[in-house]
Protein backbone atom coordinates (compact mmCIF):
# COMPACT_ATOMS: atom_id res chain seq x y z
CA UNK A 1 0.00 0.00 0.00
CA UNK A 2 2.60 2.52 0.95
CA UNK A 3 4.93 1.88 -2.63
CA UNK A 4 1.51 2.65 -4.28
CA UNK A 5 1.16 5.79 -2.46
CA UNK A 6 4.27 6.51 -3.17
CA UNK A 7 4.22 5.93 -7.06
CA UNK A 8 0.66 8.12 -7.15
CA UNK A 9 2.39 10.72 -5.30
CA UNK A 10 5.39 10.71 -7.98
CA UNK A 11 3.49 10.83 -10.89
CA UNK A 12 1.00 13.74 -9.22
CA UNK A 13 4.46 15.44 -8.63
CA UNK A 14 5.73 14.73 -12.29
CA UNK A 15 2.20 15.65 -14.08
CA UNK A 16 2.76 19.16 -12.11
CA UNK A 17 6.32 19.60 -13.25
CA UNK A 18 5.46 19.07 -16.93
CA UNK A 19 2.65 21.34 -16.87
CA UNK A 20 5.06 24.20 -15.09
CA UNK A 21 7.27 23.84 -17.62
CA UNK A 22 4.95 23.83 -20.24
CA UNK A 23 3.40 27.54 -18.62
CA UNK A 24 6.66 28.54 -18.74
CA UNK A 25 7.17 28.07 -22.63
CA UNK A 26 3.79 29.50 -23.21
CA UNK A 27 4.81 32.75 -21.12
CA UNK A 28 8.28 33.18 -22.67
CA UNK A 29 6.03 33.04 -25.78
CA UNK A 30 3.99 35.89 -25.15
CA UNK A 31 6.82 37.84 -23.89
CA UNK A 32 8.90 37.96 -26.35
CA UNK A 33 7.16 40.40 -28.85
CA UNK A 34 6.47 42.46 -25.62
CA UNK A 35 10.02 42.91 -25.14
CA UNK A 36 10.31 45.18 -28.07
CA UNK A 37 8.20 47.24 -26.71
CA UNK A 38 9.67 50.78 -25.38
CA UNK A 39 10.47 51.27 -21.67
CA UNK A 40 8.96 53.95 -19.53
CA UNK A 41 11.32 55.65 -17.60
CA UNK A 42 8.76 57.05 -15.06
CA UNK A 43 6.57 53.76 -14.97
CA UNK A 44 6.92 51.10 -11.79
CA UNK A 45 5.22 48.32 -11.78
CA UNK A 46 4.08 46.86 -8.12
CA UNK A 47 2.99 42.87 -7.78
CA UNK A 48 1.80 41.21 -4.77
CA UNK A 49 0.32 37.81 -4.09
CA UNK A 50 -0.29 38.73 -0.41
CA UNK A 51 -3.41 39.96 -0.73
CA UNK A 52 -6.31 41.55 -3.18
CA UNK A 53 -5.53 44.94 -1.92
CA UNK A 54 -2.65 46.68 -2.25
CA UNK A 55 -0.67 46.39 1.31
CA UNK A 56 0.27 49.28 3.46
CA UNK A 57 4.09 49.17 2.63
CA UNK A 58 3.11 49.79 -1.34
CA UNK A 59 0.33 52.20 -0.45
CA UNK A 60 3.29 54.55 2.09
CA UNK A 61 5.85 53.94 -1.05
CA UNK A 62 3.65 54.83 -3.51
CA UNK A 63 2.92 57.92 -1.94
CA UNK A 64 6.64 59.12 -1.53
CA UNK A 65 7.52 58.24 -4.60
CA UNK A 66 4.82 60.55 -5.99
CA UNK A 67 5.92 63.09 -3.05
CA UNK A 68 9.65 63.06 -5.03
CA UNK A 69 8.23 62.91 -8.87
CA UNK A 70 4.01 63.53 -9.18
CA UNK A 71 4.33 62.21 -12.87
CA UNK A 72 5.30 58.95 -12.18
CA UNK A 73 3.24 56.49 -13.77
CA UNK A 74 2.22 53.40 -11.05
CA UNK A 75 0.75 49.91 -12.42
CA UNK A 76 -0.53 47.97 -10.33
CA UNK A 77 -1.23 43.98 -9.80
CA UNK A 78 -2.74 41.89 -6.41
CA UNK A 79 -3.77 38.66 -6.53
CA UNK A 80 -4.19 36.70 -3.57
CA UNK A 81 -4.34 33.15 -4.37
CA UNK A 82 -6.42 30.35 -2.91
CA UNK A 83 -6.83 26.87 -3.15
CA UNK A 84 -10.27 27.03 -5.50
CA UNK A 85 -9.75 26.12 -9.64
CA UNK A 86 -11.34 29.91 -9.92
CA UNK A 87 -8.75 31.30 -7.64
CA UNK A 88 -5.68 30.07 -9.73
CA UNK A 89 -7.18 31.12 -13.17
CA UNK A 90 -8.05 34.37 -12.11
CA UNK A 91 -4.13 33.94 -10.87
CA UNK A 92 -3.04 32.94 -14.24
CA UNK A 93 -5.18 35.94 -16.39
CA UNK A 94 -3.31 38.52 -13.47
CA UNK A 95 0.22 36.50 -14.82
CA UNK A 96 -0.82 37.49 -18.41
CA UNK A 97 -1.80 40.81 -17.48
CA UNK A 98 1.75 41.28 -15.73
CA UNK A 99 3.67 40.73 -18.90
CA UNK A 100 2.96 44.11 -20.63
CA UNK A 101 4.40 45.73 -17.25
CA UNK A 102 7.47 43.66 -16.90
CA UNK A 103 8.53 44.38 -20.75
CA UNK A 104 7.43 48.46 -20.38
CA UNK A 105 8.26 49.29 -16.64
CA UNK A 106 11.51 50.42 -15.50
CA UNK A 107 11.59 49.10 -12.06
CA UNK A 108 9.46 46.08 -10.47
CA UNK A 109 8.73 46.70 -6.59
CA UNK A 110 6.73 43.23 -5.45
CA UNK A 111 6.46 41.41 -1.40
CA UNK A 112 6.65 37.40 -2.02
CA UNK A 113 7.06 35.07 -5.08
CA UNK A 114 6.02 36.51 -8.59
CA UNK A 115 6.45 33.79 -11.57
CA UNK A 116 6.83 36.00 -14.78
CA UNK A 117 9.35 38.18 -12.77
CA UNK A 118 11.57 34.98 -11.95
CA UNK A 119 10.72 32.59 -14.87
CA UNK A 120 11.73 35.22 -17.68
CA UNK A 121 14.96 37.19 -18.43
CA UNK A 122 14.22 40.86 -18.52
CA UNK A 123 15.37 43.62 -20.55
CA UNK A 124 18.63 44.63 -18.64
CA UNK A 125 17.07 48.43 -17.74
CA UNK A 126 14.10 46.39 -15.09
CA UNK A 127 15.23 46.48 -11.76
CA UNK A 128 13.32 44.24 -9.67
CA UNK A 129 12.86 44.95 -5.91
CA UNK A 130 11.91 42.17 -3.38
CA UNK A 131 10.00 43.96 -0.41
CA UNK A 132 9.11 41.05 1.17
CA UNK A 133 6.54 41.09 3.82
CA UNK A 134 8.28 40.53 7.10
CA UNK A 135 10.70 42.52 8.86
CA UNK A 136 13.23 39.20 9.22
CA UNK A 137 13.56 35.47 8.81
CA UNK A 138 13.12 34.43 12.25
CA UNK A 139 11.63 30.93 10.39
CA UNK A 140 12.88 29.49 7.40
CA UNK A 141 11.04 30.11 3.96
CA UNK A 142 12.27 30.11 0.41
CA UNK A 143 14.95 28.20 -0.93
CA UNK A 144 16.12 27.28 2.79
CA UNK A 145 13.26 25.61 3.45
CA UNK A 146 12.62 23.43 0.22
CA UNK A 147 12.61 19.35 0.86
CA UNK A 148 10.91 20.21 4.37
CA UNK A 149 7.22 18.97 4.69
CA UNK A 150 6.53 22.44 5.27
CA UNK A 151 8.46 24.26 2.12
CA UNK A 152 8.16 24.43 -1.09
CA UNK A 153 8.81 21.06 -3.46
CA UNK A 154 11.67 21.55 -4.48
CA UNK A 155 11.50 20.09 -8.04
CA UNK A 156 8.53 22.48 -8.95
CA UNK A 157 10.60 25.22 -6.86
CA UNK A 158 13.37 24.44 -9.44
CA UNK A 159 11.51 24.83 -12.55
CA UNK A 160 9.55 27.88 -11.71
CA UNK A 161 12.68 29.46 -10.32
CA UNK A 162 11.57 30.87 -7.47
CA UNK A 163 13.41 33.94 -6.25
CA UNK A 164 15.43 34.22 -9.24
CA UNK A 165 16.28 37.73 -10.96
CA UNK A 166 16.58 40.27 -7.64
CA UNK A 167 18.25 43.55 -7.92
CA UNK A 168 17.81 44.40 -4.75
CA UNK A 169 15.66 42.90 -1.65
CA UNK A 170 15.09 44.87 1.00
CA UNK A 171 15.40 43.43 4.27
CA UNK A 172 15.41 44.31 8.48
CA UNK A 173 18.53 44.57 10.45
CA UNK A 174 21.79 43.40 9.07
CA UNK A 175 21.57 39.86 11.51
CA UNK A 176 19.21 38.94 9.17
CA UNK A 177 21.23 38.99 6.03
CA UNK A 178 22.67 35.51 5.67
CA UNK A 179 19.24 33.88 6.23
CA UNK A 180 18.14 36.42 3.53
CA UNK A 181 20.85 34.92 1.24
CA UNK A 182 19.82 31.60 2.22
CA UNK A 183 16.25 31.75 1.47
CA UNK A 184 16.12 34.17 -1.98
CA UNK A 185 19.56 32.74 -2.95
CA UNK A 186 20.97 35.93 -3.50
CA UNK A 187 24.64 37.50 -2.60
CA UNK A 188 24.60 39.96 0.36
CA UNK A 189 25.60 42.38 -1.99
CA UNK A 190 22.38 42.93 -3.28
CA UNK A 191 20.33 43.63 0.46
CA UNK A 192 19.53 46.96 1.21
CA UNK A 193 19.07 47.29 5.30
CA UNK A 194 16.39 49.92 5.98
CA UNK A 195 13.33 48.15 6.98
CA UNK A 196 10.05 49.01 5.98
CA UNK A 197 7.46 51.64 5.27
CA UNK A 198 5.18 49.92 7.98
CA UNK A 199 7.66 50.89 10.67
CA UNK A 200 7.52 54.53 9.66
CA UNK A 201 3.63 54.09 10.00
CA UNK A 202 3.50 52.55 13.46
CA UNK A 203 5.68 55.17 15.41
CA UNK A 204 4.26 57.70 13.62
CA UNK A 205 0.53 56.78 14.43
CA UNK A 206 0.57 54.42 17.27
CA UNK A 207 -1.51 56.42 19.52
CA UNK A 208 -4.09 57.44 16.72
CA UNK A 209 -4.28 53.69 15.41
CA UNK A 210 -4.50 53.01 19.73
CA UNK A 211 -7.56 55.34 20.01
CA UNK A 212 -9.23 54.17 16.40
CA UNK A 213 -8.85 50.34 18.16
CA UNK A 214 -10.50 51.69 21.10
CA UNK A 215 -13.26 53.35 19.59
CA UNK A 216 -14.73 50.48 17.86
CA UNK A 217 -14.05 47.93 20.81
CA UNK A 218 -14.51 50.45 23.68
CA UNK A 219 -14.39 47.31 26.12
CA UNK A 220 -10.61 47.09 24.82
CA UNK A 221 -9.88 49.73 26.89
CA UNK A 222 -10.72 48.80 30.41
CA UNK A 223 -8.49 46.11 30.57
CA UNK A 224 -4.18 45.80 29.37
CA UNK A 225 -4.68 43.70 25.53
CA UNK A 226 -3.07 40.55 24.98
CA UNK A 227 -2.65 40.05 21.15
CA UNK A 228 -2.19 36.53 20.41
CA UNK A 229 -0.92 36.67 16.39
CA UNK A 230 0.53 33.43 15.63
CA UNK A 231 2.24 32.38 12.15
CA UNK A 232 0.72 30.54 9.08
CA UNK A 233 1.38 26.21 9.70
CA UNK A 234 1.19 23.79 7.14
CA UNK A 235 -0.54 21.01 8.77
CA UNK A 236 0.11 20.97 12.48
CA UNK A 237 -2.04 21.34 15.89
CA UNK A 238 -3.96 24.44 16.70
CA UNK A 239 -2.87 25.50 20.28
CA UNK A 240 -5.20 28.51 20.48
CA UNK A 241 -7.79 27.05 22.82
CA UNK A 242 -5.19 25.48 25.26
CA UNK A 243 -3.40 28.88 25.35
CA UNK A 244 -6.79 31.43 25.78
CA UNK A 245 -8.31 28.63 28.52
CA UNK A 246 -4.61 29.46 30.48
CA UNK A 247 -4.94 33.24 30.23
CA UNK A 248 -7.08 35.11 33.07
CA UNK A 249 -9.55 36.76 31.51
CA UNK A 250 -10.74 38.66 34.61
CA UNK A 251 -7.08 40.76 34.08
CA UNK A 252 -6.86 40.96 30.72
CA UNK A 253 -8.47 41.42 27.11
CA UNK A 254 -7.60 38.82 24.75
CA UNK A 255 -7.76 39.31 21.37
CA UNK A 256 -7.34 36.56 18.58
CA UNK A 257 -5.64 37.51 14.90
CA UNK A 258 -5.40 34.85 13.12
CA UNK A 259 -2.80 34.46 9.90
CA UNK A 260 -4.61 35.30 6.40
CA UNK A 261 -3.77 31.81 5.57
CA UNK A 262 -4.98 29.90 8.69
CA UNK A 263 -8.32 30.69 10.48
CA UNK A 264 -8.37 29.83 13.87
CA UNK A 265 -11.46 29.27 16.10
CA UNK A 266 -12.33 31.58 18.96
CA UNK A 267 -11.98 29.97 21.76
CA UNK A 268 -12.64 30.54 25.75
CA UNK A 269 -13.66 34.44 26.46
CA UNK A 270 -11.21 35.66 23.40
CA UNK A 271 -12.25 38.24 20.90
CA UNK A 272 -11.46 38.54 17.19
CA UNK A 273 -11.91 42.04 16.37
CA UNK A 274 -12.66 41.44 12.75
CA UNK A 275 -12.93 45.32 12.05
CA UNK A 276 -9.71 46.18 13.30
CA UNK A 277 -6.41 45.88 11.62
CA UNK A 278 -3.31 43.56 12.77
CA UNK A 279 -1.56 46.52 13.42
CA UNK A 280 -4.13 48.56 14.49
CA UNK A 281 -4.09 45.86 17.44
CA UNK A 282 -0.65 45.68 17.70
CA UNK A 283 -0.54 49.28 18.40
CA UNK A 284 -3.18 48.77 20.89
CA UNK A 285 -1.72 45.91 22.64
CA UNK A 286 0.18 46.01 26.28
CA UNK A 287 1.64 42.11 24.96
CA UNK A 288 2.16 40.42 21.95
CA UNK A 289 2.01 36.56 22.14
CA UNK A 290 2.88 34.84 18.88
CA UNK A 291 5.50 32.36 17.82
CA UNK A 292 7.60 32.26 15.12
CA UNK A 293 5.84 35.13 13.35
CA UNK A 294 8.18 38.68 12.29
CA UNK A 295 5.07 40.03 13.85
CA UNK A 296 7.61 40.22 16.96
CA UNK A 297 9.98 42.69 15.26
CA UNK A 298 7.42 45.07 14.31
CA UNK A 299 6.25 44.70 18.29
CA UNK A 300 10.15 45.50 19.02
CA UNK A 301 9.84 48.40 16.87
CA UNK A 302 7.13 49.71 18.60
CA UNK A 303 7.95 48.71 22.39
CA UNK A 304 4.93 45.91 22.78
CA UNK A 305 6.32 43.40 25.10
CA UNK A 306 6.24 40.20 23.33
CA UNK A 307 5.88 36.62 24.69
CA UNK A 308 6.32 33.53 22.60
CA UNK A 309 4.10 30.37 22.46
CA UNK A 310 5.64 27.78 21.04
CA UNK A 311 3.51 24.74 22.11
CA UNK A 312 4.55 22.97 19.09
CA UNK A 313 8.17 23.65 19.12
CA UNK A 314 9.99 20.46 17.96
CA UNK A 315 7.68 19.41 15.75
CA UNK A 316 8.16 23.19 13.75
CA UNK A 317 11.64 23.01 13.80
CA UNK A 318 11.62 19.67 11.82
CA UNK A 319 8.66 20.41 9.56
CA UNK A 320 9.27 24.35 8.71
CA UNK A 321 12.97 25.20 10.49
CA UNK A 322 14.28 28.07 12.47
CA UNK A 323 16.75 30.18 11.87
CA UNK A 324 17.59 31.57 15.41
CA UNK A 325 16.97 29.84 18.86
CA UNK A 326 14.17 31.83 20.74
CA UNK A 327 14.76 30.16 23.85
CA UNK A 328 18.39 31.94 23.94
CA UNK A 329 17.93 35.01 22.07
CA UNK A 330 15.01 36.20 24.29
CA UNK A 331 15.22 34.58 27.65
CA UNK A 332 12.24 34.83 30.32
CA UNK A 333 9.88 35.24 27.45
CA UNK A 334 9.83 31.92 25.62
CA UNK A 335 7.26 29.11 26.57
CA UNK A 336 5.90 25.67 25.24
CA UNK A 337 2.76 25.91 27.51
CA UNK A 338 -0.37 28.78 27.97
CA UNK A 339 0.07 28.39 32.01
CA UNK A 340 3.73 29.24 32.18
CA UNK A 341 2.62 32.23 29.60
CA UNK A 342 -0.72 33.00 32.00
CA UNK A 343 2.39 33.00 34.93
CA UNK A 344 4.54 35.16 33.26
CA UNK A 345 1.71 37.88 32.55
CA UNK A 346 1.69 38.40 35.80
CA UNK A 347 4.89 38.77 36.65
CA UNK A 348 7.46 41.31 35.71
CA UNK A 349 8.54 41.32 32.15
CA UNK A 350 12.07 40.54 31.70
CA UNK A 351 13.00 44.13 29.87
CA UNK A 352 16.53 43.55 29.93
CA UNK A 353 15.47 40.53 27.69
CA UNK A 354 13.26 42.41 25.10
CA UNK A 355 16.04 45.75 25.15
CA UNK A 356 18.98 43.03 23.49
CA UNK A 357 16.58 41.95 21.50
CA UNK A 358 15.87 45.05 20.17
CA UNK A 359 18.98 45.93 19.46
CA UNK A 360 20.43 43.33 17.83
CA UNK A 361 17.76 42.12 15.29
CA UNK A 362 16.72 45.63 14.07
CA UNK A 363 17.65 47.58 11.72
CA UNK A 364 19.33 51.05 12.42
CA UNK A 365 18.17 54.89 11.54
CA UNK A 366 14.71 53.56 11.87
CA UNK A 367 11.70 55.40 11.25
CA UNK A 368 13.07 56.79 7.87
CA UNK A 369 12.34 53.05 5.69
CA UNK A 370 10.01 54.54 3.13
CA UNK A 371 11.76 57.81 1.93
CA UNK A 372 15.21 55.32 1.91
CA UNK A 373 13.53 52.89 -0.14
CA UNK A 374 12.36 55.34 -2.61
CA UNK A 375 15.87 56.83 -2.87
CA UNK A 376 16.88 53.50 -3.61
CA UNK A 377 13.99 52.96 -6.64
CA UNK A 378 14.68 56.36 -7.84
CA UNK A 379 18.91 55.98 -7.16
CA UNK A 380 20.27 52.64 -7.52
CA UNK A 381 17.00 51.52 -9.80
CA UNK A 382 17.09 54.35 -12.49
CA UNK A 383 13.57 55.52 -11.95
CA UNK A 384 13.06 58.79 -13.44
CA UNK A 385 13.09 61.64 -10.73
CA UNK A 386 11.68 63.88 -13.91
Amino acid sequence: MGERRDFVDGLKASLKVMAYSACKVIFKLLYAPLKTLPVNERKVLFLSRQDDEISLDARLLIKELRNQNPHIEVAIICCRVKPSLKSKMVFGVCLVKSLYHLATAKVCILDSYWPTVSVLRHKSSLKVVQIWHALGKIKKSGKASLGLPGGRERRIANVMEMHQGYSFVIAGGKMWNDFYCESFGVSESVIRNVGLPRIDYLLNNKQRLKESVFRKYPELSKKPVVLYAPTFRRGGKDGFAALAGALDADEFNIVLKSHPNHEIPLAGKAMSCPSAATLELLAAAEYLITDYSAIALEAAAIGVKTYYYVYDYDWYCATSGLNIDLFSEMPGCVFRDGKSIAQALLSEYPQASFERYRSKWLFENIGHSTEAIADIVFGEAGLSRN
